[in-house]
This record gives structure tokens, sequence and C-alpha cells, in this order.
């Protein structure tokens, strides 16, 4: 298949800082790529440990990523555990 949208890996680390690098420049990337341990190993919010998102693949490369953080929403006291910030 020459173009997929798959959820993305841990192994996509290193494409997804790239993209970030060629879009937002040097500051966010290494902003990103510091803080990525706990925003996607750490954070007591997730479900469970990994980058949680999707990426978009074409010919083996990635052209795009979408992170999904959770929200921590809670309606009438109750937690809301598919509710997530993109």
């Amino acid at each position: 298949m020459a173009f997929e949208i798959r959820k993305a890996r841990e192994s996509d680390r290193p494409e997804i800082i790239g993209l970030i690098r060629d879009v937002f420049g040097d500051e966010a990337a290494d902003r990103a790529d510091a803080r990525w341990a706990w925003q996607w190993q750490q954070d007591p919010k997730l479900g469970g440990a990994g980058y949680q998102g999707m990426v978009a693949v074409w010919e083996g490369q990635l052209l795009a990523s979408m992170a999904t953080i959770p929200s921590g929403l809670f309606i009438d006291g109750k937690p809301v555990p598919d509710a997530v910030w993109f």
C-alpha cells in the first residue's frame, strides 16, 4: 500500500520530531524532544505508555502526525476516558 493512516508507534519518534522541526523550527522540536518522556511515558493521565496519536505514511515516509492527549475531562463528576486534546 502506498498510503496509509495508522496508529503511531514509539518507533515513529524520530520522524515525528523531524516533522515538528520542519514545520515549527528547532526550538519547538527541541522542546518536544525534551518533554517526550514525560508527555508520552510518565503523564498519569495516559491510559498506557507510548505516543498516542495517528500518523499518515506515504511510500514509507511519515507525512503527518496528529497526537491525542487525554484531556482529563469530567462531566457530572464522572471521568470521560475517551475525551482527548488534539
